[in-house]
């Protein structure tokens, strides 16, 4: 009798452990099938929207991602979108496009139009804070930047960082560029001539031609000519040279007011 009953509890033991596992089977599929049927039609592009850009049209750069509406949000290939973004548009950085749902893409990015540019020919390539050549432009970009100008370049290629003939032009640079962000001075610098590393030459605001000599002790020279445009006496139009070759001395010359 009792080996009768323990079987009977097996086998309603062994019909729960099925049933069990039935239902598992058949919620997975409900859930399954419903998740589908969710990416598929209901989590789809409906809008794309591009941050907006200084000099790109955002009607461009969603031209460029080429995502079609009604596409399935886990279908967007945001990396390949991004690097095509980057590949056609030289000054945006860092390309992020990101499903925001339940029906939206967004386009992110970092703009660098580089703050410094350096002709070689007819060709202006445009470059950041460490030399690294962003783009090859006409010059009508209209972009203001402030122009290098050096001894012969040896390379010169975009994405990579430009290579000069003398090696010692390079670190001399952006040791001048660290100096004048690091004095909050670079927005007023319209030229930086570095052809001669024995003669320094900047063109501040238009206005005065800076004379560096060589490259030490830039950090003194440029606080220097900093407490020089600090003189109250000094006319807000004023215009000429200031001769910095030594640290410890430096020589304001104006030129004559038009009359």
């Amino acid at each position: 009798m009792s080996e009768d009953l323990s079987a009977f509890a097996k086998k309603r033991r062994t019909k729960k452990v099925i049933r069990f596992l039935f239902l598992g089977v058949l919620l997975t599929l409900l859930l399954g099938t419903a998740t589908y049927f969710l990416l598929e039609n209901f989590f789809v592009v409906k809008e794309v929207s591009v941050m907006k850009s200084e000099i790109y049209k955002s009607a461009d750069i969603a031209d460029c991602a080429k995502i079609k509406k009604g596409t399935p949000l886990h279908k967007v290939d945001g990396e390949a979108i991004a690097k095509r973004i980057e590949n056609k548009f030289p000054y945006l950085e860092d390309v992020e496009v990101s499903a925001d749902l339940p029906q939206k893409i967004k386009i992110k990015f970092r703009e660098e139009y580089g703050k410094f540019s350096i002709a070689l020919g007819v060709e202006l390539f445009a470059i950041d804070d460490n030399l690294q050549i962003l783009a090859k432009e006409d010059g009508r970009s209209g972009i203001e930047r402030i122009k290098v100008t050096s001894g012969d370049v040896k390379r010169c290629v975009v994405g990579e960082k430009v290579e000069f003939i003398d090696k010692d032009t390079a670190p001399i640079l952006l040791n001048l560029i660290k100096v004048l962000n690091e004095n909050g001075m670079i927005k007023q610098i319209r030229s930086i001539d570095v052809s001669n590393q024995f003669d320094i030459h900047l063109d501040y605001a238009g206005r005065f031609d800076v004379a560096m000599g060589d490259h030490q002790d830039m950090s003194l020279k440029l606080a220097m000519v900093q407490e020089i445009l600090k003189d109250k006496d000094l006319a807000s139009d004023a215009t000429g040279s200031i001769d910095i070759f030594d640290s410890d001395q430096a020589y304001l010359k104006l030129n004559d007011p038009v009359a």
